[in-house]
């Protein structure tokens, strides 16, 4: 018996009735996604004002003033400071999963191990040196 094979057109026809009904189809990530997406103006000042602070309490203003003034009196090879808004925010966890907990632990007993075998080749290089010395 022979295979039935769909040819390209029918299923590109079957792909894009798929990909329509998807596109239109409601669902709650798609709620949740515009409705944050008419929130996230009213957001940016909040936002702005949290990332403002972080960034004023990890350089102090002495600090700041100190590399502008020092830009402005040699110029371009201390463009140290700039208004880029470039930072990068990082969540710290206070305490963490029990699969994160698991996957330290894994990697800690893979680095002891690792550590092991390396010293273990390093003995049994050390040794065969050690033979091949006596035999010259």
């Amino acid at each position: 018996m022979s295979k039935i094979r769909m040819n390209t057109e029918f299923r590109n026809k079957i792909l894009n009735r798929y990909i329509e009904s998807a596109e239109t189809e409601t669902t709650q990530e798609q709620q949740a996604f515009l409705q944050a997406r008419e929130k996230v103006d009213e957001l940016y000042p909040q936002a702005f004002r949290l990332a403002t602070s972080v960034v004023e309490n990890a350089y102090p203003q002495e600090d700041v003033q100190t590399c502008k003034s020092l830009k402005q009196k040699y110029g371009q090879p201390l463009d140290v400071v700039a208004k880029d808004k470039c930072f990068y925010f990082s969540y710290a966890k206070d305490e963490l999963e029990e699969d994160e907990i698991y996957l330290n632990i894994l990697i800690l007993v893979f680095m002891v191990v690792w550590a092991i075998v390396i010293i273990v080749e390093v003995k049994q290089e050390n040794n065969l040196l050690m033979l091949i010395k006596e035999k010259n």
